[in-house]
């Protein structure tokens, strides 16, 4: 399986924790503009609680493992739109596995 860091939110406002699924273990180093901003153990795959962040945007790399995303911080949650849609609409469809999909778009 492919090293994925997926941020559960597209858009994280100011005092809400940041949170990201990790699908293997490796610490998370968050960077902004090329700067660490925090180091954060991540022992085992699943959620990781990168904790509050200010208002901009940040690298999410796990250097073990090569994976890396990014968040962004917004003082309102209109100020940066995300939009997406889904064409199929097929029986038995994996809501999951679409939803998955459309954060890493996002």
């Amino acid at each position: 399986m492919t090293p994925l860091l997926l941020p559960t939110q597209s858009v994280y406002l100011p005092g809400q924790a940041v949170l990201v699924e990790a699908s293997h273990p490796g610490d998370l180093v968050v960077t902004h503009l090329g700067e660490v901003v925090r180091e954060v153990c991540c022992a085992s795959r699943g959620l990781v609680d990168l904790g509050e962040l200010s208002v901009g945007g940040y690298g999410v790399a796990q250097p073990s493992t090569g994976a890396s995303s990014a968040v962004q911080v917004c003082a309102s949650a209109s100020d940066r739109l995300r939009y997406g849609f889904v064409a199929s609409f097929r029986p038995g469809k994996d809501v999951e596995a679409v939803a998955r999909f459309a954060r890493r778009l996002h």
